[in-house]
């Protein structure tokens, strides 16, 4: 949906929107997937840090700098609009 790009995020369950997103190169060992639709906030500690706050009211401190998380967001965030329009315009046709 999103094209070919680096660091790509997934739909672990699309009926439910449960998107994933990872926070380096999946292929790398230190690579986390976070979940879109937990994720409430995150913010610049330092140079190469961010907290990030979840739902349940955890955070974590990773190891990755603050406009690369926000990348990694908004990708995330444009693959579930992508999504919806797609489901919409579904709807749309089928009631046509």
């Amino acid at each position: 949906m999103l094209g070919s790009i680096y660091k790509p995020p997934i739909f672990v369950e699309e009926s439910r929107k449960i998107i994933f997103f990872p926070t380096t190169s999946p292929r790398q060992i230190s690579n986390i997937w976070l979940s879109l639709n937990n994720l409430v906030s995150y913010e610049k500690l330092d140079e190469n840090k961010t907290i990030v706050y979840f739902s349940n009211n955890k955070k974590i401190v990773l190891n990755i700098p603050y406009l690369s998380m926000d990348n990694q967001v908004l990708r995330a965030t444009r693959l579930e609009a992508i999504h919806n329009r797609r489901k919409n315009e579904i709807k749309s046709e089928k009631i046509l």
